[in-house]
């Protein structure tokens, strides 16, 4: 099927599950041809009844001494530790998954991947050496067939085993973000989830698609250590180990839906007529422009939902044809030898970093700016930049004498050497210190030149804050910038200014902001600059980048002076 038949709103070709112990609203979703929804089931009295008993388990399971408790603990921050459970069918999926976050420096040191056989920790582990890529690995096992597929009895005992993981987490105050692999995340959410989603939520959840209320997704759920969520989980527990005991008696390894936990769930979190004991956990639903289903591949909703943090890639059956829509979208990030990750852009690292090095002296930037980074209290990680030429030379002269807030934290980037010649001639007169970099030949193009440093510092995790030298100074100390802006804007540009040329304004280390100026750099090496702009690839890049332009009210009241 290809692009134009899939946005027409063909569906998705399916494909037989394979050993995929994600345990996963995907096969429920599929799993039947006639489509039938979960959200439209009602859990039966039996079922119901389940909930009500006391839960047993087995007390060494729940100590706070057990290895995955402890590493549970180091790994949590914020009140967030990622746990991703995967089988060794599984291994090359969370593999490319890791690949897609290696750039989020808030992501994958708080995610502990849970291996639930020898030989998926075995190849999860070689990865991680060879890829270089800095993982939390334990083993946990669980014995299961390589292939099982959702409605299987196997699959309803991995679902148990996982509830007495996530109960073990609670009851040490271990608060679990569950996720899986087959996602694509566009940003880093946890910027978004620790300031825009009300902190009073015990249980944080996903939609499973655009048009269900009740419907969660458990491939993104937050479980967070209170004692509503507690006790939801331990409910859980106590109904689904019970159902599977009296399916057991069956004698049949396939059993349907007849163990569907996530009827469990919607009842305790959703039912105002199942509510017993007081239980009382809230339950916040993210919006699903932000964070969406895999429904999100059809048209119809990509056009709703345009720059979402999260697509799950669900809606789906079988690694291999979600590996094949992760690739058609370029959402696969896992080399060909599953040993080492595709950059983010596969035709931006490489040679946008050679364009860029003959530019300047890319070391000197990168050491500079690593040094004397700021740690803003709204952004994270960031610089200033100044760009200075001959022409600019006076004003970069007031500026340094108007803004001693800020020198610490500037870089002012020579584009010509008589610019570079002048800023050291300012620190010689005046005796003030700053922190220059100057080109290390003569600059072919200024706004390329512009944009290469820009990259350069977003490809090294750092937000970029560029001001013009024409400006009257920046009083306001470097972490104090920028409050109230919005966790989803990528670009924060002053009156006047444009995204390439003419710039003053903020730049965020976002992945989407990364990949815009890349591709310029990269076109730049190609194509005359009167045409750079009005390539299709360079504005559907910059298409993507969320950019903000704010008013002089709110300049003044964003610089703080």
């Amino acid at each position: 099927i290809n692009d134009d038949e899939l946005d027409a709103g063909a569906s998705e070709p399916e494909a037989e599950p394979e050993s995929d112990t994600q345990a996963s609203e995907d096969a429920a979703t599929n799993a039947d041809a006639g489509g039938d929804r979960m959200d439209k089931d009602d859990a039966s009295a039996e079922e119901l009844a389940d909930l009500d008993a006391p839960d047993v388990v087995d007390p060494s399971e729940m100590s706070a001494d057990r290895p995955l408790v402890r590493i549970a603990k180091k790994v949590q921050k914020d009140n967030i530790m990622f746990l991703q459970l995967f089988n060794e069918g599984f291994v090359e999926m969370t593999a490319a998954w890791a690949c897609n976050v290696q750039h989020m420096n808030k992501v994958l040191d708080r995610t502990l991947f849970l291996a639930t056989d020898q030989n998926a920790y075995d190849q999860f582990t070689a990865f991680a050496q060879s890829s270089g890529l800095p993982l939390v690995i334990h083993l946990e096992k669980f014995e299961a067939p390589a292939q099982m597929r959702y409605g299987q009895m196997t699959y309803y005992q991995f679902i148990l085993f996982r509830a007495t993981i996530l109960k073990a987490m609670l009851v040490n105050k271990v608060s679990v973000f569950l996720i899986e692999s087959d996602a694509v995340w566009f940003d880093d959410p946890v910027n978004y989830l620790l300031n825009e989603v009300d902190p009073s939520a015990d249980v944080v959840a996903m939609h499973n698609d655009y048009n269900s209320a009740t419907n969660i997704n458990g491939g993104f759920l937050w479980l967070k250590a209170t004692e509503g969520t507690t006790s939801v989980i331990s409910r859980l527990h106590s109904g689904f180990s019970r159902r599977i005991d009296r399916l057991l008696k069956t004698g049949k390894d396939y059993v349907g839906r007849a163990g569907n936990e996530q009827q469990f769930i919607k009842h305790l979190l959703f039912s105002k007529s199942y509510n017993p004991n007081g239980l009382a956990a809230k339950t916040v639903m993210l919006p699903s422009d932000k964070f969406a289903p895999g429904t999100w591949f059809k048209k119809d909703y990509r056009a709703s939902s345009l720059k979402p943090l999260v697509v799950l890639n669900n809606w789906i059956s079988g690694n291999d044809a979600k590996k094949n829509r992760a690739i058609r979208y370029g959402h696969w990030f896992l080399n060909d030898d599953k040993a080492t990750c595709i950059s983010l852009d596969p035709k931006v690292p490489s040679a946008a970093d050679r364009a860029v090095a003959r530019d300047w002296k890319q070391q000197d930037l990168l050491d500079k700016a690593r040094e004397n980074k700021a740690i803003n209290n709204n952004i994270g990680e960031m610089v200033v930049v100044q760009f200075v030429t001959t022409e600019t030379i006076a004003n970069t002269r007031a500026w340094i004498a108007a803004s001693p807030a800020a020198l610490q934290h500037t870089i002012f980037v020579s584009l010509d050497q008589n610019a570079y010649a002048g800023v050291q001639g300012i620190m010689s007169d005046t005796g003030v210190s700053v922190h220059s970099v100057g080109p290390s030949g003569k600059v072919r193009e200024p706004l390329v030149h512009r944009a290469s440093v820009i990259y350069t510092l977003l490809r090294a995790e750092l937000s970029v804050f560029v001001v013009e030298p024409t400006t009257l100074g920046l009083k306001t100390e470097i972490p104090r910038l920028f409050q109230g802006l919005p966790v989803t804007t990528d670009v924060l540009l002053f009156p006047s200014s444009s995204l390439l040329s003419r710039t003053m304004g903020l730049f965020k280390a976002s992945e989407r902001t990364r990949r815009a100026f890349g591709q310029f750099v990269l076109a730049s090496q190609k194509y005359r600059m009167n045409k750079i702009t009005t390539l299709p690839s360079i504005k559907k890049k910059l298409e993507k980048v969320n950019v903000e332009t704010m008013t002089e009210a709110q300049v003044s009241a964003c610089l703080g002076n």
